[in-house]
């Protein structure tokens, strides 16, 4: 059931669940969606993890930004993604989106993240890669599917049993 609080720029609304057991070991924590609606736009400085995460965006892009792109002068443009997997960092990250999200965040260990993309992490350094670039039709199809589902349970459902597939 999402919890939903009001603050003085807008409101969110969370909710949670928990992967299926064959995915609990891949997965660190639980699958969160969330929705939000603001009338600013935020930018929100991410600290440096051991977790890859994996954003399926269902509203407006957002645009990454990292002290990798600093150190590079891209610090003013950064990247723009709508889904995607964020890679591990060694420096902070920003993301900053649209005044209105609908998002599902699952965190893997990096171990499982190359699992389910089948590739090695050090190409994701310091950076990310879109959802359906890695995924295909696939993906593309999940993120429709999950666009049409309306209740959280039906796309936290949806989602495990695309990750369920991906991971064998």
């Amino acid at each position: 059931r999402p919890m939903r609080t009001e603050w003085a720029h807008g409101w969110w609304s969370i909710a949670s669940a928990t992967p299926h057991p064959s995915l609990r070991s891949a997965v660190v924590g639980d699958y969160v969606g969330w929705t939000e609606h603001s009338d600013v736009v935020l930018r929100r400085r991410e600290i440096a993890s051991t977790i890859v995460p994996l954003i399926i965006n269902l509203g407006p892009s957002y645009r990454l930004f990292s002290g990798a792109d600093d150190a590079r002068g891209d610090s003013v443009r950064g990247v723009e993604r709508s889904s995607f997997v964020a890679g591990l960092y060694d420096t902070w990250a920003a993301v900053e989106g649209a005044t209105t999200s609908c998002v599902l965040q699952v965190n893997f260990t990096p171990f499982a993240a190359f699992q389910l993309l089948r590739t090695p992490l050090s190409l994701l350094h310091n950076g990310s890669a879109d959802f359906t670039a890695l995924f295909g039709r696939e993906g593309a199809m999940l993120i429709e599917q999950l666009g049409n589902a309306v209740e959280w349970p039906a796309r936290f459902a949806l989602l495990d049993a695309f990750l369920r597939v991906q991971m064998t």
